[in-house]
């Protein structure tokens, strides 16, 4: 019979198996469809895989594999209705560097859940959303 140290210590593993799979997932041409998919099915809270995306874009080479990322976290955040972790990215990035990859890809998710909130309607989103997109977008278009 396992103990309870054991089984933490094999749920630690399988944990740190998980996150060293994700990202590499990020990594790998065209990851997006096993994303959504592991999104779907609860195998990996979109939580995770935004900080995973976000800590690791930097890396992603492709322009298209970049403006499906950027698909994927507009989803993530619009089906959450929640901007922290974009806000979180903001706060990290450095001001004098307006070119990098990270604010790049904000700036194209950011356009991205525009076109969501466009297609749906604004009334679909509550104000406290929309102020702070209306927010984020002027901080992250200004530099």
């Amino acid at each position: 019979m396992i103990d309870n140290e054991q089984k933490q210590k094999v749920i630690s593993d399988m944990e740190m198996t998980i996150e060293i799979l994700m990202e590499k997932l990020v990594i790998i041409d065209d990851p997006i469809e096993l994303l959504k998919e592991s999104i779907d099915n609860q195998t990996v809270k979109s939580k995770k895989i935004m900080s995973y995306v976000l800590q690791h874009i930097t890396q992603v080479q492709s322009d298209t594999k970049v403006q499906r990322l950027a698909e994927l976290m507009a989803h993530i955040c619009v089906e959450q209705k929640s901007l922290i972790d974009i806000n979180h990215q903001l706060n990290l990035l450095d001001n004098e560097d307006s070119t990098s990859s990270k604010r790049i890809f904000l700036k194209k998710t950011l356009v991205k859940i525009s076109d969501i909130i466009a297609n749906s309607g604004a009334s679909d989103f509550d104000s406290g959303f929309i102020t702070n997109y209306a927010r984020l977008c002027a901080v992250l278009f200004a530099c």
